[in-house]
């Protein structure tokens, strides 16, 4: 079963990330940026994320 996401703190972490969101930027273009913001939010929302093993981790991150 998958827990509920406080979708507002969510909406509200990637929007402090512009290099998720932002094409405009140069940055954007640099998946280890991307990665690493992603990786800021996950451990936000997934207990013990840096636990987890790397195929776990890895995962997450190719679905975005």
């Amino acid at each position: 079963m998958t827990e509920a996401v406080n979708l507002e703190l969510l909406i509200t972490m990637i929007e402090e990330r512009s290099v998720i969101w932002n094409k405009t930027l140069e940055i954007y273009k640099d998946r280890n940026l991307t990665r690493n913001a992603w990786k800021e939010i996950c451990l936000a929302f997934v207990e013990d994320f840096d636990d987890k093993s790397e195929k776990y981790k890895d995962d997450i991150s190719n679905k975005y």
